[in-house]
């Protein structure tokens, strides 16, 4: 039983229509006063009555023609009330609320399975590109791209088959040229985001013009194209860093540029940011842009709900943009800041 958000509306106005002091729960609403409020015809509501009367959760309890009375006394408490009863509602109650509870686990139940199934993948294009057969890119390209509309049933036989190939991937790679994809950790390229630069809470390798004179910055930076992020400070990337970020971040302590360029190397790995990609986005932006830009990546992909469906391809796009000083990222980080004034 699913209850469509029109048919819902209707029970809510029936239920707010019980008047205070009824002996049953009876709604005397009149017909035509709620279809007003609803905005549809008489015949349109009672087929809507009719529907929740089918769903076993409200009875038909009008009088004989039709009508909805509410019969008080003297002293002006109900005698009768005739109307819409939702008595059946109510003896059912223990039994909806077991039924709520199994809708609520099996949409959690769902979610940890779609949410489980993108780990897994993330990753596993370039493995299947490098150590598949034939047989393995077919079974990987036949898997569903889309999740939400699958079932419980048809998601636990998705994750089946995308472990199996993770596994079968896992000891293709173990066996073979491990020089072309990412570790699991850090190791080789850990010198590419490693730098004695002292990180300050701008997240642009360029330093404003009023400040360059007092840093001495050198000829090389101060001529060094603009990305926008030199408007961007820590606490603004914190605000729209995606909740695993956050926690990846307090692993190692206080949350910091050093921590955030840490996180997001080990997140590049996961989003198939490639080292090349990886090193051209330092080269344009300095270690800290190039996290920033990684995150940005991560924060707008299609498995959060976003518009970017290759990671990988965005960054070493956007990289591109910011060798030639058209990146603007500072607008894309104010766009996924919270609603309020952002000031610089």
């Amino acid at each position: 039983m699913e209850l469509k958000p029109s048919l819902f509306r209707t029970a809510e106005l029936l239920v707010n229509g019980i008047p205070r002091g009824a002996p049953h729960p009876t709604s005397p609403s009149e017909v035509n006063g709620l279809a007003k409020t609803l905005g549809i015809k008489d015949g349109s509501l009672t087929y809507r009555i009719n529907r929740l009367i089918e769903f076993g959760l409200v009875e038909n309890r009008c009088l004989a023609n039709g009508r909805r009375h509410c019969l008080r006394d003297r002293n002006g408490r109900i005698i009768e009330i005739y109307g819409i009863s939702f008595e059946p509602m109510m003896r059912r109650a223990a039994e909806l609320a077991e039924r709520a509870d199994a809708v609520r686990a099996a949409h959690t139940e769902h979610t940890r399975l779609r949410h489980d199934i993108s780990r897994l993948r993330r990753g596993m294009g370039h493995l299947v590109a490098a150590f598949g057969d034939a047989g393995i890119v077919t079974t990987w390209a036949s898997l569903p791209a889309r999740l939400t509309k699958l079932t419980i049933a048809e998601l636990q036989r998705v994750i089946a088959v995308v472990k199996n190939l993770k596994a079968d991937l896992t000891r293709r790679k173990n066996g073979g040229d491990r020089s072309e994809i990412f570790e699991d950790r850090p190791s080789n390229f850990d010198a590419q985001y490693t730098t004695e630069q002292d990180l300050s809470d701008s997240c642009n390798p360029t330093i404003p013009a009023e400040n360059k004179k007092d840093c001495g910055q050198n000829s090389a930076q101060q001529d060094q194209p603009k990305s926008g992020l030199e408007h961007v400070t820590l606490d603004m990337i914190l605000k729209i860093a995606p909740e695993d970020w956050h926690v990846a971040m307090g692993m190692h302590g206080r949350p910091s540029l050093h921590n955030l360029v840490g996180t997001a190397y080990q997140r590049a790995q996961a989003l198939d940011v490639s080292p090349s990609a990886w090193a051209q986005a330092q080269s344009a932006l300095g270690p800290v842009g190039a996290a920033v830009l990684v995150l940005l990546a991560d924060a707008q992909s299609q498995d959060r709900g976003g518009r970017v469906r290759c990671p990988g391809g965005w960054v070493r796009r956007m990289s591109e943009r910011a060798e030639n000083g058209t990146a603007y990222l500072h607008r894309t980080v104010f766009g996924l800041l919270p609603q309020e004034k952002v000031n610089f």
